[in-house]
């Protein structure tokens, strides 16, 4: 189309652009519903550089939690990063999100002097669908600090809940480990000391079932490991590109029975790095027929393993 001096009609131009992208997709949002969150600095930088900003953030959080009624599972403040573990009676877990970081990266500018964005990307929620989900989550979090070395244990680490789940007296934030803790065991007098084994499990690269400290996808994990002659410690190398664990979650993401969530839950990763290394195994296995029997044999043994507790075998 063309307009009245020669000139290509701007409404016409405007109705062909397409889109360059898809829009995000909206947040799952229910009452009840658990969260694994995590946001990082923007482009990685630090978002905390002392105590005192420990302090600030949790004591933001604390009015967040108040104010909201939302409960705290569990949470670990890294360096360039943040993760919480909570549970929302009501769908409001992005108005909460975005008031605590908002309120903080104003906080944290006017304290240091700078400006612009103190967090990347829109902060991300994985949604804690099992048990076995739940306490690789609280895990996951309270071993954060030693994978990244900044303590030899995890008790070592102020700015994590898990001295609150070991019967720690501090409270800089309340958190509520109680869900967390009777997965283990229906006797409260044990459920302490059961963390603190399954804590030092994760901690030495061996893992063990949801009752009594033992999850299904641990039971999956170990299995996959000794059958691929793989050792367990291989999990926490602090590497940009960890081969064990990219193989991991590419033959678990095909062992039935467990999702992509529990899995991701397990790692550490985000759902959507579950099923990219999955689809590259797929990819690699059905160009090399040795991969793809070595892949089959974990999976098989994964199933085996798994097979052997329901049946009360193991």
């Amino acid at each position: 189309m063309v307009g009245p001096r020669g000139r290509a009609d701007p409404a016409h131009v405007f109705k062909r652009v397409r889109p360059l992208c898809m829009p995000r997709p909206p947040r799952i949002a229910f009452n009840g519903a658990i969260y694994h969150v995590t946001i990082h600095g923007n482009n990685d930088e630090t978002v905390f550089r002392d105590d005192q900003d420990d302090r600030t953030y949790l004591h933001l959080l604390t009015r967040m939690l108040r104010r909201r009624a939302i409960s705290l599972l569990a949470y670990g403040l890294m360096t360039n990063h943040i993760h919480l573990v909570v549970r929302t009676p009501q769908a409001n877990i992005s108005v909460a999100m975005q008031w605590l970081h908002g309120c903080y990266a104003a906080a944290f500018n006017r304290r240091h002097r700078r400006r612009g964005h103190l967090f990347g990307d829109r902060f991300f929620t994985s949604v804690v669908d099992s048990d076995e989900y739940l306490l690789e989550s609280t895990r996951y979090i309270h071993l954060n600090p030693v994978r990244a070395g900044l303590v030899q244990r995890p008790e070592d680490y102020r700015w994590t809940s898990y001295p609150r789940y070991i019967g720690g007296n501090e409270e800089l934030v309340p958190v509520e480990p109680d869900l967390v803790l009777k997965l283990l065991s229906k006797n409260p007098q044990r459920r302490e000391s059961l963390y603190r084994r399954f804590i030092e499990d994760g901690l030495t690269g061996l893992w063990t079932p949801k009752q009594e400290g033992v999850s299904r996808i641990a039971i999956a994990a170990a299995a996959v490991l000794d059958a691929g002659g793989m050792p367990r410690a291989a999990l926490c190398r602090q590497t940009p590109r960890n081969r064990t664990r990219t193989l991991l979650m590419g033959v678990l993401r095909g062992v039935e029975g467990l999702s992509t969530a529990e899995i991701a839950g397990y790692v550490g990763v985000k759902p959507r790095a579950v099923m990219t290394a999955a689809w590259r195994l797929s990819r690699d296995a059905n160009r090399n027929p040795q991969m793809a029997e070595r892949v089959a044999t974990m999976r098989a043994a994964a199933g085996a393993a798994l097979k052997a507790v329901a049946d009360g075998t193991s």
